[in-house]
């Protein structure tokens, strides 16, 4: 990304659209990342719970420690 950063610069003669473009990914990172990954994350526990349940064993929880 790096040597496209320069192009950019190169072209525009300013820093100001390469850092933009780089804060405007970020968002949409953050945005896909609530979008997508926590939907699946629900997902997956309901998964495991329901396979849990069904070896009849509890949801695994962190162990308590002494």
């Amino acid at each position: 990304l790096v040597p496209l950063g320069n192009l950019l610069m190169e072209a525009t003669g300013t820093w100001a659209t390469v850092l933009y473009i780089c804060a405007t990914m970020d968002l949409i990172a953050a945005f896909c990342a609530l979008a997508v990954l926590r939907p699946m994350l629900r997902k997956h526990h309901a998964r495991n719970a329901e396979l849990a349940a069904q070896q009849g064993r509890g949801p695994v929880t962190a162990a308590a420690s002494p």
